[in-house]
């Protein structure tokens, strides 16, 4: 599975209180959407402006992630994951390309 969560939802999980009195001053949307599910894709990943990450799992273990700091909420990039084993171990890599992409 690939979860895609934007600053907010970061936030939120971290620390709820921080979040609720942030969102009370600014009204901020926590975005947390499953992207990928058994391998399939069954969501786009939302535009959003900031930091954004997509977190990947395999039998609900949380293997690695991607992160992002988008400029605005209207560039497109593109995802790579690859999820591979080593003996028992599961890796992944990835990358992303697009116009935020400063790697």
């Amino acid at each position: 599975s690939v979860i895609f969560k934007n600053e907010f939802a970061l936030v939120e999980e971290r620390n709820k209180k921080e979040f609720e009195n942030l969102n009370s001053r600014y009204n901020y949307t926590s975005i947390s959407d499953t992207i990928i599910k058994n391998g399939e894709q069954i969501a786009d990943i939302p535009y959003d402006y900031g930091k954004q990450v997509l977190i990947v799992y395999y039998n609900q273990i949380e293997i690695g992630g991607l992160g992002l700091w988008k400029t605005n909420n209207w560039h497109s990039h593109r995802y790579h994951i690859k999820i591979s084993k080593d003996q028992n171990e599961f890796k992944m890599t990835g990358e992303i390309l697009g116009p935020d992409n400063k790697n």
